[in-house]
This record gives C-alpha cells, structure tokens and sequence, in this order.
C-alpha cells in the first residue's frame, strides 16, 4: 500500500504515552487465562442475545485476541515476557481447539483468527511454525470447500448471506491473512480464489425481473428476526463489518500490493460508484445507511433510511476509510476526496448522532481512533491528528479503575466484562498503543482498515 505522505505533527506525547499507561494497565488485567473466562462467563454477564460473551478460539471474544494483544506489548517490549504471558493463552487456546476441534475458517470466530493471532505471536516466524503449518493447510482446504460449495448454492439460489463474503465471518477477512504470506503457496491459493469469488459477487444479477448487484441480501439470509421483519424484500448492506465494504477493501489492497484476477479493477469501480451513489447528506456532511432496501434499490428513490451509528462496523467512517482504499487502487483523487470529507463529517456530528456509548473497536471510539490514525499517516491532514487525540483523551478518561478490565461494554445501558477484539478490552488496548509512534500497527489488518 502506498505511503508518500507523513505526519505533519505527531500525536503529542503526552497522550500517547497516557495511551501506553492504560494499554499496559488493561494488559496486566488480562495476564492469567483462566481468570478473565471465569470473569466474563459469570452468570451476571450475559449479553443481549442471552449468552456469555466468551469463546477460546475467538478472535471476536476470547484467546486470540488476547494473544494479539500480548504480540504487540512482546515487540513494545520484547525483554519484558509478555511473550511468555501470550504463550499460556496459545496453551488454553490449544487445548480447546483439541477438546472441541471449531466450527469455521473465518477470522472473527474461527480458524483464520486463531492463525492470525498465533502468526503475530510467532516473532517473524520464529516460533509455532508446526502449529501454523497446520492450520494454513486446513484453511486452504476449507476455504475452496467453502468457494464451492457457494457456487454450486448459486446455482439454485438468488442472492447471497454476507457471511459469504463479509470481514466477520466470510471471504473478506480470511483473504485478509491470506493477503499477509506472499511466500506461502497455499495461502496464495486462496487469496486467489477468494479474488475470483469477490469478483464474481460484483457482478448484476436478476431479482424478481430487477437487475441488482449480487451482494442482494435475500431475507432468509438476513442476520436478525427484526431485520428480516423490516426489509421482507432483502437489502443490501453498507457496513464495513458485514457489508459491501469488506470485499472493497480487500481486492483494493490486493491490487495495491500487485494481485489482480482478471475483472477485479472493475468490479473495484462497481462497487465503489455504488456506494457513492448511495451516499447521502445530513447538515453535517456526507453519510450512508447501514442497509439499502430492495425496493429502494430498484426504484432508485430512497425514502427511508435506516442508521444506527458512526462506527466501524457501520456508518460512515468505515465506508470512509473503505472508499479512500479503493481511491488509491484506481488512483481517483475524487473518490479519496469524497472519503476525506465524509470522514471529516462524522467528526463534526454529535454524540447523540454518532451513538458511540462504548471504548470499544466495533461500535465504539477505538474503532474511530484506530482509522483516524489511518487516515491521518495517509493523507498527512493535521485535522485527523487532532481529532485523534481528541478521541483518545475521551477513551483515557473512561477508564474504570474498579472494573475487572478496565472498561466494559454497553449493551441496552449494562456494562458487560469481554476480553476479545471486537467488543472488548484488547480491541481498546491494542487502539491505545497505535498512538505511539514506536508502534507497527498491522494487528488492524483485522479489520480491513489497512
């Protein structure tokens, strides 16, 4: 990915040396593996959807987020152990992945999360070599599984579930390792399968006599009762997390880094001038829904929109950052303008608005932190400099000294204890410390912002 442009000011020191304090507070909560499950599988912990938000081999919710975590402080500070606190999370890692083997390749909830976590604690390679060996080929083998068992559904069926090809459970994130060994043959495979698929997708399909672009959502395949309730027709989804966005992102850095299949510059167009055209104005600048309706999809004429927040997992920062990715593989200044504004927009609107309750990465102020620093070495703007300090301070200052992590998560106004990457403390630790400029931040990769 290119990189001609450098801070103009850094991240004063002040504030990244505070982030650091609290990244090595919340580290130092998480050090023993067996407590932090007992703490977040307590009966009193549940989250709305009735469960405990915990699982070993989660890259979203458990062991491996916590190996990344450690990963970074091993490289902050390799003389410290934090390699050997990582290593006793790998071994309760380990021995649930043999007592229970685990139930997908994807990133956030199975295989290829485990892989990414064990890769960044491997120190360039150096250690869990056989382990990884194994897994790389299990991914190679489930992931064509995967591709052709899609295809033959196709075949038969109209329409896709975004866990197909979305960043959390889909092609987008398990590309996104594959993307990382440029040296690895099978992992090569499947970043170009996956490529082929991603394309493929891109393409228009026919619905009811309406041709619409072939990531259309069908309502069996939508996520939620209420959301299958609302959008009866199916939608289209806009989210970095579980939208159109992901496979943006990927095929725009796989091009940028030299992998193209053949159509892939288009269909990196298509779906950016959709997500162009979908876009739409409030009095603070530029936004997106989070799902577009079928019915608003053929008549061109949306009336009502549906929005939740300005998050990375939907709103306008991650289409932002999505859109400013794809900028750079089609060299259009116009689409990195229109990102750079909307970015800038979500800034300017309100708390009540923005909706970000929690510290946390999905659907909270890590997540903005984390591609306000992106966008800040990127474009070398000082407004991003800024208003990541901004949001840094806010994140320090919620820290809750008497809480088992240090911060919890918000779920209909109760604070939940988790650990894992998406929704918990590693996900805020690991944001804190990419504010030091001592910092390689590629553990971001995850979530298909760089």
């Amino acid at each position: 990915m290119e990189n001609k442009v450098i801070h103009r000011r850094r991240v004063r020191s002040a504030i990244a040396d505070k982030g650091l304090e609290i990244s090595q507070r919340i580290a130092e909560r998480l050090v023993d593996p067996i407590q932090i499950k007992e703490i977040v599988e307590r009966p009193d912990n549940v989250s709305v959807m009735g469960a405990t938000p915990w699982g070993d081999t989660s890259l979203s919710h458990g062991y491996p987020a916590t190996v990344l975590f450690f990963s970074q402080w091993d490289r902050y500070e390799p003389d410290q152990k934090w390699d050997y606190k990582g290593h006793a999370h790998i071994v309760e890692m380990q021995r649930a992945l043999e007592s229970n083997g685990i139930g997908s390749i994807s990133l956030f909830g199975g295989l290829t999360g485990v892989a990414f976590a064990c890769q960044a604690a491997s120190r360039e390679g150096e250690r869990y070599g056989n382990f990884l060996k194994v897994i790389h080929s299990k991914i190679a083998q489930e992931t064509k599984r995967f591709i052709e068992g899609d295809n033959t559904r196709r075949k038969s069926e109209v329409g896709l579930s975004p866990k197909v090809y979305d960043v959390i459970s889909g092609l987008s994130g398990i590309g996104r390792y594959a993307l990382n060994h440029p040296h690895h043959d099978e992992l090569n495979d499947v970043l170009e399968q996956t490529l082929h698929h991603l394309v493929e997708v891109s393409h228009d399909i026919e619905v009811d006599h309406h041709t619409v672009p072939g990531w259309y959502i069908p309502q069996q395949y939508q996520f939620m009762e209420r959301e299958k309730e609302l959008f009866p027709k199916g939608n289209f989804n806009c989210g970095l997390a579980h939208g159109i966005p992901g496979p943006l992102v990927l095929l725009s850095l796989a091009s940028l880094r030299g992998y193209r299949v053949d159509g892939q510059l288009e269909a990196i167009q298509r779906m950016s001038d959709w997500l162009v055209k979908r876009a739409y104005q409030d009095r603070y600048g530029v936004l997106w829904s989070d799902r577009i309706r079928f019915e608003e999809e053929v008549s061109r004429k949306p009336s009502q929109k549906y929005f939740s927040r300005e998050a990375w997992c939907y709103g306008a920062p991650g289409v932002a950052r999505s859109l400013y990715l794809a900028g750079m593989a089609l060299g259009d200044e116009e689409l990195k303008k229109l990102a750079i504004q909307a970015v800038k927009s979500s800034f300017m609107r309100p708390e009540e608005l923005s909706k970000l309750e929690s510290a946390t990465f999905c659907h909270g102020k890590s997540g903005i932190l984390q591609i306000l620093l992106r966008m800040a070495k990127d474009t070398g703007e000082e407004i991003f400099v800024k208003h990541a300090e901004l949001m840094a301070k806010e994140i320090i200052d919620m820290f809750q000294g008497e809480s088992p992590f240090g911060y919890q998560d918000l779920e209909g106004g109760r604070g939940l204890n988790k650990a894992g990457l998406l929704e918990g403390v590693s996900g805020i630790g690991l944001s804190l410390m990419s504010l030091s400029e001592k910092q390689d931040a590629d553990w971001d990769a995850a979530f298909l912002i760089s």
